[in-house]
């Protein structure tokens, strides 16, 4: 992929520091490539990644996404994959 005018350096660098501000370890990235390319060997999946295979992007998405790591589960988005109503509080109107 080309990044002649630093668009995709720039959206990287944008996730990463929404990431590392909201206390997470890394950022959301999806990246699309052909069935196939990019199969680790078996010493590369035991270590845990690949150095040797490279293969061409077809398309990247990454965005910022500024959420503490510290909410509780019953205040995430609703569509959030760790969001639960156990523990939350009478207090919380809840409206589904």
């Amino acid at each position: 992929m080309s990044d002649r005018d630093y668009a995709i350096r720039e959206a990287i660098a944008s996730a990463h520091r929404a990431a590392l501000v909201s206390g997470h370890k890394r950022s959301l990235v999806r990246i699309w490539k052909r069935k196939g390319d990019g199969i680790f060997t078996a010493e590369e999946a035991k270590v845990g990644w690949s150095c040797d295979s490279r293969y061409p992007l077809l398309g990247l998405y990454v965005w910022e996404q500024f959420e503490s790591v510290n909410l509780p589960s019953w205040a995430l988005p609703f569509s959030h994959e760790r969001f639960s109503a156990e523990g939350m509080p009478e207090w919380y109107d809840i409206k589904l």
